[in-house]
């Protein structure tokens, strides 16, 4: 999340302040998580389909994840909880790095254009 709730900050709750404060929040990011899986991505080489959709927001940017399905998920997932349904002008980058040692790993980071598409054509 974006901005996490101070009330489910803590790390135990009695049963009743957790079925009033965190399950409601729990319940939610459970749901826009599903949301976030099923949201509609065009990545820059789509853009002569997306021509037309509105780029008013800001660029969402994601950095530093482990693999591409989480960079996708997260930028799903922020545009989701922002109330969007489509992320526009995707791009994925990716980076190797190779620490110290002998065994190197690859950073993904990535930014899209949430946006609202109403036709049922791009969903």
């Amino acid at each position: 999340m974006k901005v996490v709730p101070a009330i489910v900050k803590h790390t135990v709750y009695c049963g009743p302040c957790y079925d009033q404060n965190v399950a409601p929040v729990l319940a939610k990011y459970e749901a826009d998580i599903e949301k976030a899986k099923t949201i509609s991505i065009f990545m820059t080489s789509d853009s002569k389909i997306t021509s037309r959709f509105s780029r008013k927001e800001k660029a969402i940017e994601i950095k530093d994840c482990p693999d591409r399905e989480e960079v996708l998920l997260r930028l799903g997932f922020l545009a989701v909880e922002a109330g969007y349904n489509a992320l526009v002008d995707v791009e994925i980058n990716h980076e190797k790095v190779k620490p110290g040692g002998k065994y190197q790993y690859t950073k993904w980071s990535g930014k899209g254009v949430p946006t609202q598409v109403t036709s049922s054509r791009f969903l």
